[in-house]
């Protein structure tokens, strides 16, 4: 009786689960990513970052060395050409000028003498000649007096600003100590350094400075100087001359020390490429766990909104956010720039709008 009871739950069970259980398709999960087009390198243009400096300068010092009895300017000051900057206690100078004047007064006095005592026949042609050279000498010690003495008070020698003041009033200086140092601030000039690698770009390039106080507009310039060597394998000291004629510092205020960013453009017929290079940027480019040396990009299938990987070959950057492909991908192509570490081949993704 038990076992035709457990035989008729166990049926009705049966028949009761299918009603309970309902088939479902799992979903599959589709990660949302960022993408771009593959565009072609129509040119090639990198940023720098670069900074002002004044083409006209000099570090001025005395030609003689002293006590600093007085500085007339500060740093930021604006002077004039001849405007005195600064003088050394002038006792000392003063002292050996009236020293070698009455030397040469004397040794004047006694050639005067000698010359006619000779017309008299009193002394010999071998005194008058010592007279001769004594007053000489006399007279270029004296001479050189005066010139110290003059050289005691420092003057501009353009009309420019101080940007640096090296000593402070009743220093002791030596001839050639820096003291001021000035420029002239109407005369700017842009320093950037160049990578190693890049070398050859200077001579087909064109160059823009934008300023950091004025973004978004940019001034033309061109090469001045590129120092032939890397400084301590930092790169290639690069010093470009503003051509730009709308370029004027004093009604833009830029000043000496300005921060800027330098443009450099290459037009394609310049780039003396061998193929079709395009770029994308650069976060499109990662690398697998299973081969660290290939660099690869996903690209989309626009049917199904799948990705697939592909292996590309790179050329180097193209200004701060974009690499050159020299193969792989193709313009027009979409690849994901943003997710490539969370998606694997053959998975339907989303796409996010920029």
């Amino acid at each position: 009786m038990k076992s035709i009871l457990i035989q008729s739950i166990l049926v009705t069970a049966s028949l009761l689960l299918p009603s309970c259980w309902t088939e479902t398709t799992p979903e599959v999960y589709q990660r949302p990513v960022k993408v771009a087009t593959v565009e072609n390198l129509n040119s090639y243009d990198k940023q720098y970052v670069g900074v002002a400096l004044a083409e006209q300068y000099t570090d001025f010092a005395f030609r003689v060395g002293g006590l600093i009895n007085k500085t007339f300017v500060d740093e930021g000051s604006l002077v004039k050409k001849g405007a005195l900057l600064a003088e050394l206690d002038p006792a000392d100078f003063r002292l050996k000028l009236e020293a070698d004047r009455a030397q040469y007064q004397t040794s004047k006095s006694m050639l005067d003498r000698n010359k006619r005592l000779l017309k008299k026949q009193a002394i010999s042609q071998q005194d008058y000649e010592i007279s001769m050279a004594n007053y000489l000498k006399a007279k270029s010690a004296y001479n050189y007096s005066a010139n110290q003495l003059k050289y005691t008070k420092l003057y501009a020698p353009f009309t420019g600003s101080i940007e640096t003041k090296y000593v402070e009033t009743y220093q002791k200086i030596n001839p050639g100590e820096p003291i001021y140092k000035i420029i002239n601030p109407n005369k700017l000039e842009v320093s950037f350094t160049l990578p190693e690698n890049e070398v050859s770009v200077p001579s087909r390039a064109k160059f823009f400075v934008e300023f950091d106080n004025h973004p978004g507009t940019e001034y033309s310039a061109e090469i001045k100087e590129v120092v032939d060597a890397s400084v301590n394998g930092a790169g290639i000291p690069v010093t470009l001359r503003m051509t730009d004629k709308m370029f004027d510092p004093k009604k833009l205020d830029v000043k000496a020390g300005f921060a800027c960013q330098v443009k450099v453009v290459i037009e394609r017929e310049s780039l003396l490429l061998d193929g079709d290079f395009v770029t994308v940027p650069i976060t499109a480019i990662f690398a697998k766990n299973t081969d660290k040396t290939q660099q690869f990009v996903y690209i989309l299938n626009h049917k199904d909104n799948t990705v697939q990987s592909k292996a590309v070959k790179t050329k180097g950057m193209m200004g701060t956010d974009k690499i050159i492909i020299r193969s792989g991908v193709a313009a027009g192509e979409t690849v994901v720039i943003a997710g490539v570490h969370q998606i694997v081949d053959g998975q339907k993704v989303t796409i996010l709008k920029n």
